[in-house]
């Protein structure tokens, strides 16, 4: 953990009456962002493991924004373009 920085939960369920393309039943599942990085873009995960739990830290900048509003639903969407990034010792 980084010392005075805390950490919010990125997951969320969908609705309930959502189409969601996520297995398992809308309002059971959990769906957190995902990131793909390779050892060239982030060497200091060489070592790590898949089901290993990882702290990166990430500066980038704001590439694309989105909003989307409409009768009974609402979006909003953000584009980060990854300039440094990384992670705390196994």
């Amino acid at each position: 953990m980084i010392k005075g920085v805390k950490l919010k939960d990125a997951g969320y369920k969908e609705p309930k009456s959502s189409c969601s393309p996520c297995v398992g039943t809308p309002g059971e599942r959990i769906n957190y962002p995902n990131i793909y990085l390779n050892i060239k873009n982030a060497p200091d995960l060489e070592g790590y493991e898949t089901g290993d739990e990882v702290t990166l830290i990430v500066k980038g900048s704001i590439v694309g924004h989105d909003k989307t509003k409409r009768k009974n639903y609402e979006r909003e969407t953000f584009d980060i373009e990854i300039k440094k990034l990384t992670c705390l010792k196994k």
